[in-house]
């Protein structure tokens, strides 16, 4: 019906009355959308849902979709750290970013160029071709299950982790405005419900469907290999500054910034004591 990454052209113009996406393929319009769907300086999956459901985030997020775009946002799909590449090359450390071709979106895609790479945008369809013929040296796309089937693996030797570049993923489901007003508020209570129950319901599958990828991985003979502590740290600091830079410029960006940040500090004060065995 549209353009994958339009989808929410496609849903104000009143082509379709439902759509599912991320909300950074919006940065363009409006580089808020990142803050919502997940960025390299942003919380975990785990953080991020709190954020979402019991801090004010999602309130946050219908206002801005309803003000800037005339929608209606409901999140919906989360999943956990992304793979970082898959790549042709092998990547540990940010000197091995420089020159590399990443297909890449979003608010990383700004911030690889800072690292010297040379990034690239393009819908999902087109990766696996790319990739195959050496247009792109490596891609990210989604979580190591999510990334399975499209068989990035079976021509790129090297699969990178963690994802430092989208420590969490979270998608919603945008609806027009008048087909919302139309629904009974029994029925709006139903779709949000479906939403939610779903949102947690593919979170709790990654973790599972994570271990098995993994595993099919190395026995498809792929280089598992980790990024160094000094890029990880680097990463979300430069995620950080981005977001920095584009609150000083968007009212909104900031508001949701700031929001998702303070919230993030107080997690902080929780966080290792959810993780008891974990000794530094």
């Amino acid at each position: 019906l549209g353009d994958p990454l339009l989808v929410s052209d496609t849903v104000k113009n009143g082509v379709a009355e439902f759509g599912h996406t991320w909300s950074g393929y919006d940065w363009g319009k409006d580089s808020t959308g990142i803050i919502f769907g997940g960025y390299a300086g942003g919380p975990d999956s785990e953080a991020m849902l709190h954020w979402v459901y019991q801090a004010g985030g999602s309130k946050l997020w219908r206002e801005w979709r309803l003000e800037k775009f005339n929608l209606i946002a409901i999140p919906m799909c989360v999943w956990p750290a992304e793979a970082f590449l898959h790549s042709r090359k092998p990547v540990r450390s940010a000197e091995d970013l420089k020159g590399l071709k990443v297909r890449t979106t979003g608010a990383w895609l700004e911030i690889l160029r800072e690292f010297g790479a040379a990034p690239v945008t393009t819908s999902g369809g087109d990766i696996f071709p790319m990739l195959e013929r050496g247009a792109i040296d490596a891609t990210e796309w989604g979580s190591m299950w999510d990334n399975v089937a499209p068989g990035y693996h079976k021509i790129a030797k090297y699969v990178i982790l963690p994802g430092v570049h989208q420590p969490v993923g979270v998608c919603e489901l945008l609806i027009g405005k008048k087909t919302w007003e139309a629904f009974s508020e029994r029925d709006r209570g139903l779709i949000e419900l479906t939403a939610k129950a779903l949102t947690f319901d593919y979170w709790l599958m990654h973790g599972v469907k994570d271990i098995e990828a993994l595993k099919l991985f190395k026995q498809a003979g792929n280089e598992i290999l980790e990024l160094n502590a000094e890029l990880r740290r680097e990463a979300k600091k430069r995620g950080i500054a981005w977001a920095e830079k584009h609150a000083a410029k968007n009212e909104w960006f900031k508001k949701a910034f700031d929001h998702q940040r303070a919230f993030e500090a107080d997690w902080e004060l929780i966080a290792d004591y959810r993780r008891p065995a974990d000794v530094p």
